[in-house]
This record gives structure tokens, C-alpha cells and sequence, in this order.
């Protein structure tokens, strides 16, 4: 019996524990290299981009405690990333030929937490080719991670960009000031801002509060003098997509077959 149940989603994996065992810890390793590590959930994404064509070993290491020891379980299972012509003519291009540029925006309908699917949500703001600006949540409220780590955490999620490329420079080069800023509050003892959902905190207010779809807010409307609208309470990922779908000042670039949210925030 596969304690794990394996299934391809075109540029990502999904990984899915089947068994009853009260797993604490997984580990994941691509050819023997190690690529992510989780400390929670049951199910979880593997991004296949940047692995060449062929077949790559896929190997899981879970463990749980028992009698007060460390027990390890390991699986192992072969994946194969098809020949990049053979995507394209199955119209995957938009996944696998997909890139990133300064200003982009992604808004996942998927959190870490996959119950939240559909309500809750994500969102970041790229910087470079490979790298972006996003509130994770708690502390530090703000900071500069892998676009590849989004991908894989939130593979639920919408990739927007402005039409005009020095609208998002400036909107990157903000969010990189305001994140430099951020750090030297920090390092002089001063935590602002916090990461917040509060209400009675204004969008316009960028040291007071902060969460992931207000950073995008706050990038535009300060580093390219555009408003996005908000309809009522927080400025949440949902009302972010709102604003992007249609928009004429931005174009959508790709979108998971399962993004949606299922309320208005």
C-alpha cells in the first residue's frame, strides 16, 4: 500500500497523504536533491518548473512519533516533465513558458491552510524574475521570497500584469523601498508596521497596519499613482482579483482551472 497518493498538475505535483498516520513532519527530495520540507497539512505542491525533461525519482520521507521516538516512513514514485514541445501543443504554454517581470501580481484563492480555499486567499507582488514581496502573515510582516515557494504554496492563483511596464516598475520599486524601510524599523526596535487585518486602520496608512493584498494597494497607489477600489471592510485578495479581471490597465497572463473565490470580502 502507497501511503501517499501522487497526482500530476501540469507545471506542479500534488502530493496527498492517504494513510492514517498521524504524520508531524514530510520531507521531499527530486533525484536526491532536497526540495521542500512541511510541517503540517496533508496535501501539498511540488512546482516541476525548471526540471529538465525526463523522468525524475520523487522521493518522500514522513515522520510521527511513537512510544516517544521519531519514526520515519519512506516512499518513492517517478515523475516525468514532458518535452516542452509536447506541452505547447497540449496549450500548457501559458504554465511552462510563463514569465515574470517587475510589478506583476499574484493573487492566489488558496492559502496554506487549504480549508480556507476559496475565502481567505493570497497575494504577492513580483520584483524581479524570480523573486517577490509578500505578508505571509505574523513576523516579521513583510518579506522578499522566491516566486517558485508561491507557486508551489499556492498553486489555486491568478498571474496579472500591467500593460504598461513603468507603471509596475515603479510599483516594484516601492514595495523594495517600503520593504527596506520595514527592515531598518525592525533593526532599530521598531515593529512597523504589524501584520493586521484591522479595520480601523486606513489603506492609505502604510506604517500603522499591513497584510498581503494591502501591500499591492499600497505598491500601486504610492509607487504608481493608481487606486485600486475597495468595495467594504479590508482590502482583501478577492477584491484584488475583482479589480484586475477586465481591468484595461492590466492583462491576465495565466489562471489555475480551480482559482475562484467562492464570497465577496
Amino acid at each position: 500500500m502507497n501511503y501517499f497518493f501522487i497526482k500530476d498538475r501540469g507545471s506542479m505535483v500534488e502530493i496527498r497523504n492517504r494513510s492514517r498516520f498521524p504524520f508531524h513532519s514530510y520531507t521531499f527530495f527530486i533525484d536526491n536533491q532536497q526540495v521542500a520540507t512541511f510541517f503540517q497539512g496533508n496535501t501539498f505542491y511540488l512546482s516541476k518548473i525548471g526540471l529538465p525533461p525526463g523522468q525524475h525519482l520523487l522521493s518522500i520521507v514522513a515522520h510521527y512519533q511513537a512510544d516517544g521516538m521519531q519514526v520515519p516512513l519512506a516512499e518513492q514514485h517517478f515523475i516525468v516533465v514532458p518535452q516542452l514541445s509536447s506541452l505547447l501543443s497540449q496549450g500548457d504554454e501559458r504554465v511552462y513558458a510563463r514569465d515574470f517581470r517587475a510589478g506583476d501580481i499574484l493573487v492566489a484563492s488558496n492559502n496554506v491552510d487549504e480549508k480556507m480555499t476559496g475565502y481567505m486567499g493570497h497575494s504577492a507582488i513580483v520584483v524581479s524574475p524570480d523573486q517577490l514581496i509578500e505578508c505571509p502573515g505574523g513576523h516579521p510582516a513583510m518579506e522578499q521570497d522566491t516566486i517558485q515557494q508561491f507557486l508551489e504554496y499556492h498553486p489555486h492563483h491568478a498571474h496579472y500584469r500591467p500593460r504598461l511596464a513603468e507603471m509596475g516598475q515603479r510599483a516594484a520599486a516601492f514595495a523594495l523601498n517600503y520593504l527596506s524601510q520595514y527592515r531598518r524599523n525592525l533593526k532599530n526596535g521598531i515593529e512597523q508596521p504589524i501584520f493586521s487585518f484591522s479595520l480601523n486602520v486606513p489603506l492609505e496608512d502604510p506604517w500603522t497596519a499591513i497584510y498581503c493584498s494591502k501591500l499591492i494597494w499600497l505598491s500601486y497607489f504610492y509607487g504608481a499613482n493608481y487606486k485600486f477600489i475597495n468595495d467594504f471592510l479590508w482590502f482583501s485578495p478577492e477584491d484584488l482579483h475583482h479589480n484586475l479581471k477586465d481591468n484595461e490597465h492590466f492583462e491576465l497572463l495565466y489562471q489555475h482551472p480551480e482559482f475562484g473565490f467562492l464570497i465577496n470580502t
